[in-house]
């Protein structure tokens, strides 16, 4: 009977092991306002977009969310703006193509977040840029004061956020 149980576990320890291949780092909580970054990582076949994105409350989408998802090479980056509404979040990013014990299907990843009571200093727009091209970065401040941040784009520049929009 013992090493039944023990097969059984060990089974189980197998497929729960195997089936995380994915993961995405994303942090549990964010303050109102934050920009999110997170990679997602692991065995993806065929493509995903921005369409593939879903943000919940419950198992209401929430369309609040500003946000999209580029790659680069065999790795994905997702950016999204946190709500100014306290709850807690699930992202959904649907129709992946991955890998689970050995076997090639197509799943709905999803990964829960909380958006605290807290506002963050500040908003980067857009959260990611993949190009060559000149580009336009906003900034967002949310302080009553300014305040500096260091930029590493091109060198080290620092940057005095008034508040408002930049």
């Amino acid at each position: 009977m013992q090493q039944k149980l023990f097969l059984a576990l060990f089974i189980a320890s197998l497929s729960v092991s195997s089936a995380s291949a994915l993961s995405l780092s994303l942090s549990q909580s964010y303050a109102q306002g934050e920009t999110m970054i997170a990679e997602l990582s692991g065995s993806i076949f065929g493509s995903l977009s921005a369409s593939d994105i879903e943000f919940t409350r419950g198992h209401v989408q929430v369309g609040s969310f500003e946000y999209d998802l580029k790659r680069l090479v065999d790795r994905y980056f997702l950016y999204a703006v946190a709500p100014f509404a306290p709850n807690n979040y699930t992202l959904l990013i649907h129709n992946v193509e991955t890998l689970i014990n050995g076997q090639q299907v197509v799943i709905d990843f999803m990964q829960n977040f909380t958006v605290t009571n807290e506002t963050a200093p500040y908003t980067l727009r857009p959260g990611l840029i993949i190009t060559g091209q000149d580009f336009d970065i906003s900034f967002t401040s949310y302080a009553e004061l300014p305040q500096e941040i260091s930029l590493e784009v091109a060198g080290n520049t620092t940057l005095v956020l008034a508040p408002g929009v930049t």
